[in-house]
């Protein structure tokens, strides 16, 4: 989640999803084009999940 993200996101996957493994909030700005706004963060976010797969 980055800031400016709709807040109750959490509320909505936890109901849907009983399996969340990782959740992260970040203070930058990201929204719906994080990957562009953001993509040094939401690359090392990504990397961080995966390693924790090996």
């Amino acid at each position: 989640m980055f800031e400016g993200d709709f807040v109750s996101m959490r509320t909505f996957a936890e109901r849907d999803h009983h399996n969340i493994v990782s959740w992260h909030r970040y203070e930058e700005p990201g929204g719906h084009y994080a990957a562009h706004v953001a993509t040094e963060t939401l690359v090392g976010d990504v990397r961080e999940f995966f390693d924790g797969l090996r």
